[in-house]
């Protein structure tokens, strides 16, 4: 590269201006090398295939049409200075960049034996946009110039500069704007920068809101530039205004996002953000060729990358003269099935987010269910597909797994200019219209809380919507819930619900079972009312005076079943239960009576060397059989049988020592038996009910199969005895 400014250096004093910012370059490049990791990060490229085979369709393109309009990546260092880098950062990047845009041109003149062009004619010939803040140019070229910047050192990418078309009252309150607006957060202090087909500055939804304007258009073959003064460039008032009933749409997103309060009482309406400012940026050319509008009628409007780009650079230049909360893309195109970050888009949406702005990019309307537009697909951008007002995602909305929100995009009423009124609305559909609901709402939750960061409003936005499922690829996303947001972003504006102002209805059902072991279980059912706070705990108390004085049992918390412990064996108790929720107690529950310690078994192997097998088959009790429905149901019915008679056998064993060893031998072998319930699974329904048949089956074996069989060959014998007496 030194060599050829060396060459042409005495011929063209333009070339002086090259040779000092290159030794600038050189140093920046000495300097920037040991931040090379973190810089790799941000380097422009794209693999050797996909390369070869983008020269390869452009090359083609380029000899069927004369000339194609491609976005050139240079080959140079490159990272977002933001917020954590200083102006000379900036300035010496911006320099960098400059240096190489100027020596591509030199190069790629002096290899067409175009030495002798002026700056101006070189202008002409290439048509060069030549960009500030990100490593890339403009050109428009013929197929022989892209075979040469496919050689060049300088040149790291060159992808089509494309242009895409725009992506085409209930939806405030169905966001929660107007909770948020009540408490007083309406985008005020923040601006939205919207880069779409202009702004009606006039329309009184946008009246005393656009702050800035400006507007980049491209003319030639068939396409006409759309600023107001016929260039391709227009900075200050009136710039961004929008031409005729093409041109509705940018004025229809910059309303939904900030528009001005319209009308009053029921009928009132305004955008998300209805007190942030709109800086309108347009970048919209008008085309009238069929075929360039296809599938649209002719004419129509659609931007070009490089358009695109130097809008977004403009908004990076007003960075310091405004708060932008974030900029508006309601625009793009084509099918991404993962995030595009090898396009150019991502290293102005990368400077734009180091200094804090959000980009909203509508998704796409081309009804994808694994894939998005660009520059959606940018993985830096906030992405938004599209919702109505039942929360069905729409079939036009494109979805796919990176898709970061969405946001109401049906039947949506906003501004629409015109040249005989200036409170037009007009409804329009699509995710452009879902884009400004994000791109609103973002500035709101900015005027509450300046200092949030852009991962930080998107996570709130995200945490605290509404999941909608997507029927198409049953993929969930989250509908954005303005208000919830704002109360995660900052608690002290949470909606205080309504204190309770009665107590709880009492719980009913209550259900007291004699056990063994002083204790009884406890089972209740909650009040349908909870007096309108949440129940917190129950009042469990019981007697042994039938009823006239009562003992409180700690409870402690919202559970229906409680076991009491501590009673005295064979001591009849009365039980019952109160709700309590934060205004106090309720009435008590129906009485229950039960006695402790009537188990007849827990009584015959007390003191004996069978307790320990008793407590084991509890165990089993407790932990298999009753973890199953079958095991549950059986020793239901089997309690409510066995406690029927087992607590005045266990108070005869009590009495009579002698009675209690008789019952002691009698329900050995049974205990025996039961233990072969340990064979069967926690859980397992088969082999508790397989298991359980086999027991009950061999303790009818033991206790009536067998003494009948030894009964009846008792009887035989002695009726034997007595016919041989005979």
């Amino acid at each position: 590269m030194f060599g050829l400014l060396k060459k042409y250096f005495s011929n063209y004093s333009f070339l002086v201006t090259i040779v000092v910012f290159s030794m600038i370059l050189v140093s920046i490049q000495s300097v920037l090398a040991q931040e090379s990791e973190v810089l790799s990060d941000f380097s422009v490229g794209i693999p050797d295939h996909d390369r070869t085979e983008s020269f390869s369709s452009l090359t083609s393109m380029a000899n069927e049409q004369g000339t194609i309009r491609v976005i050139v990546g240079l080959d140079i260092p490159f990272t977002a200075t933001g917020i954590n880098g200083t102006e000379k950062d900036l300035s010496i990047q911006m320099n960098a960049i400059s240096v190489a845009q100027m020596v591509l041109l030199e190069e790629i003149s002096e290899s067409r034996k175009s030495i002798g062009l002026s700056p101006s004619e070189i202008s002409e010939t290439f048509s060069p946009t030549n960009f500030r803040y990100i490593p890339f140019i403009g050109l428009i070229v013929d197929a022989e110039t892209l075979e040469l910047m496919q050689e060049s050192s300088l040149v790291s990418s060159i992808v089509e500069d494309i242009a895409v078309f725009p992506l085409l009252k209930d939806s405030i309150p169905f966001i929660g704007a107007d909770k948020v607006w009540a408490k007083g957060f309406t985008g005020q202090g923040q601006t939205i920068a919207i880069l779409d087909t202009g702004v009606d500055r006039n329309h009184d939804m946008l009246s005393g809101k656009v702050v800035e304007e400006a507007c980049y258009s491209s003319s030639g073959f068939g396409v006409e530039s759309l600023c107001p003064n016929g260039s391709s460039q227009q900075l200050g008032v009136g710039a961004a205004a929008p031409c005729d009933s093409i041109c509705q749409h940018g004025t229809h997103v910059a309303s939904t996002a900030a528009g001005n309060e319209m009308f009053s009482g029921p009928t009132a309406y305004a955008g998300v953000a209805r007190d942030a400012d709109i800086i309108g940026i347009q970048v919209f050319s008008k085309f009238n060729d069929p075929v360039q509008c296809s599938p649209r009628v002719a004419p129509c409007v659609k931007a070009y990358t490089s358009d695109i780009l130097e809008g977004l650079e403009r908004v990076i230049d007003l960075r310091d003269s405004h708060d932008i909360a974030a900029v508006n893309l309601s625009l793009g195109g084509g099918k991404y099935l993962s995030p595009c970050d090898s396009q150019p888009y991502r290293q102005a949406i990368d400077e734009l987010r180091s200094y804090g702005i959000a980009t909203i990019a509508s998704s796409g309307n081309d009804g994808f269910f694994n894939g998005i537009g660009s520059p959606a697909c940018i993985s830096s951008a906030i992405s938004v597909g599209a919702t109505d007002n039942n929360d069905v995602i729409r079939s036009f909305s494109n979805s796919a797994s990176f898709l970061d929100l969405l946001a109401p995009g049906f039947d949506i009423r906003a501004a629409i200019p015109s040249t005989t009124s200036t409170s037009v609305l007009g409804f329009k559909s699509g995710t452009s219209m879902a884009a400004p609901h994000v791109a609103g709402a973002w500035a709101v939750l900015k005027s509450n809380s300046p200092g949030a960061t852009i991962d930080e409003i998107l996570n709130v936005l995200q945490d605290n919507g509404v999941t909608i499922t997507d029927s198409r690829n049953s993929l969930d996303f989250k509908r954005i819930d303005l208000d919830a947001s704002l109360c995660a972003l900052d608690p002290s504006t949470c909606t205080i619900p309504p204190p309770p102002t009665t107590v709880p209805d009492a719980p009913t059902g209550l259900n007291a079972v004699s056990s063994e072991s002083a204790q009884v279980p406890l089972s209740w059912t909650a009040p349908t009312n909870n007096g309108g706070s949440p129940i917190t705990d129950y009042l469990v108390e019981f007697s042994s005076d039938a009823g006239a004085t009562w003992t409180t049992f700690a409870h402690g918390d919202d559970t229906t079943t409680e076991t009491v412990t501590g009673l005295t064996n064979d001591q009849p108790y009365s039980f019952r239960v109160s709700a309590i929720n934060a205004v106090g107690t309720s009435i008590v529950s129906n009485i229950d009576n039960a006695t402790p310690g009537g188990c007849l078994i827990a009584t015959a192997a007390y003191g004996s060397a069978l307790a320990p097998q008793v407590q084991f088959l509890r165990e089993i009790r407790d932990n298999t059989v009753l973890s199953t429905t079958s095991g549950t149901t059986f020793m239901t019915g089997f309690n409510a049988v066995y406690y029927s008679f087992a607590p005045t056998v266990a108070n005869w064993e009590r009495e009579n020592p002698m009675f209690q060893e008789v019952v002691r031998v009698f329900i050995t072998p049974m205990i025996s038996s039961l233990s072969i319930m340990s064979l069967a699974d926690s859980g397992s329904e088969v082999e508790v009910i397989g298991l359980g048949i086999s027991v009950i089956a061999l303790n009818l074996g033991m206790y009536i199969a067998a003494p009948a069989l030894i009964g009846f060959q008792i009887h035989k014998h002695i009726k034997l005895r007595k016919n041989s007496d005979q």
